[in-house]
């Protein structure tokens, strides 16, 4: 007897209908469980491995917008840079003079606080990085951890399967003919 389950993954449900006729909102049939299927071959390990994994996936993503923060605040030093770099001064008024020398301040003001953004931003992206690579380590040694037990797992029921067969190859043998 199947057991009708429906779902509606990652849908923030704005309006009513416009949710039911999204296709993630589609009827899924699953069977009821029997007592042979609530055992399963999987090692228990392997939910904790989906965890690591998403954790490393989130921090892959943390470290994607840091590197696109580090190229902003650069992209934003250099304009600051040209801005103060730049001689606005012409044959005018002193007060124009004047003026033209505010503003120039003003964008080397600007150009230090870019240079201090780009800092800031390098080591949120050293924070990031070093973040990644301990999530994505810490997966690779419980997929590591999880290869082994299965190769464990296997051989024990290969072994397994070995002594039944030479149980039986031993009755075959050892039965009058």
């Amino acid at each position: 007897m199947p057991f009708i389950h429906t779902s509606a993954r990652s849908c923030s449900p704005k309006n009513s209908a416009q949710l039911l006729l999204l296709p993630a909102f589609a009827l899924q049939i699953f069977h009821l469980r029997t007592e042979e299927q609530i055992v399963s071959n999987k090692s228990r390990l392997e939910t904790v491995y989906r965890l690591r994994e998403t954790e490393e996936d989130r921090a892959r993503a943390a470290l994607a917008d840091a590197q696109r923060g580090v190229l902003d605040a650069e992209k934003q030093l250099e304009a600051a840079k040209n801005r103060a770099m730049a001689d606005e001064r012409k044959t005018n008024t002193a007060a124009h003079w004047s003026m033209v020398e505010t503003a120039h301040v003003r964008a080397l003001q600007e150009a230090r606080q870019a240079e201090y953004l780009v800092k800031s931003a390098e080591t949120g992206l050293m924070k990031k990085r070093d973040m990644y690579i301990g999530a994505h380590t810490k997966t690779e040694a419980l997929r590591r951890v999880i290869e082994t037990r299965k190769a464990e797992a296997t051989r024990a029921q290969e072994k397994a399967e070995q002594k039944t067969m030479d149980e039986v190859a031993m009755l075959l043998f050892l039965q009058p003919a």
